[in-house]
């Protein structure tokens, strides 16, 4: 089976300030995406195709058409070094969560992503509680302000990803990744969904 290669953000310098970009917290787990084919969903990670069976996350999709394709982050433990841990295993336990960030509905993948992400929050409001949708900045607040509160929350970094721009595979300038050069103080972002 081909598999939809992932969109990677690549590292940005200064934290665009505009209206065209949409801000999200950069999140400490693993990657993991789920297409759903004939068969039914298949996750994968970067490296490797999920053995087993994810029940949990698999009973949690709503039904989607074959050829969808999620994309998000699994967390688990405390930080990713768990999260892969787990997943190394090929097996996703029940008691993780999966953050999408994005989705694609078959040959409609040449949608802005502006338009994804209205797709997207329908997938989520559908799902099941161990599938989560990524939190993102509050239209009135400052890029700036939204990164400085996502690392005093122990977080890793933020992401910005350009609104009018497809899905790509491979590194790409219109997801950028915004880091401090030191672990933040606090360990590593709490993410526990709300109720």
């Amino acid at each position: 089976m081909e598999v939809i290669d992932f969109q990677l953000a690549a590292r940005g310098g200064d934290l665009p300030e505009s209206d065209k970009w949409l801000y999200e917290p950069k999140l400490d787990g693993v990657r993991l995406g789920c297409q759903i084919t004939a068969k039914g969903p298949v996750f994968y990670t970067r490296e490797t195709v999920v053995s087993g069976d994810p029940k949990h996350l698999r009973t949690d999709l709503p039904p989607l058409p074959v050829g969808s394709f999620l994309d998000g982050e699994f967390c688990y433990g405390k930080n990713s070094r768990d999260a892969l841990r787990v997943i190394s295993r090929k097996r996703i336990p029940a008691q993780g969560f999966w953050f999408l960030f994005d989705y694609l509905s078959g040959d409609e993948d040449s949608r802005a992503l502006a338009d994804r992400r209205m797709s997207l929050i329908k997938v989520i409001q559908a799902a099941g509680p161990s599938i989560q949708g990524v939190v993102i900045k509050e239209p009135l607040e400052r890029p700036k302000d939204f990164y400085r509160r996502v690392l005093a929350a122990g977080g890793e970094g933020v992401v910005a990803k350009r609104l009018d721009k497809p899905y790509r595979a491979g590194r790409s300038q219109s997801w950028l990744k915004f880091k401090p050069q030191k672990a933040p103080p606090g360990g590593p972002f709490s993410l526990v969904p709300s109720p």
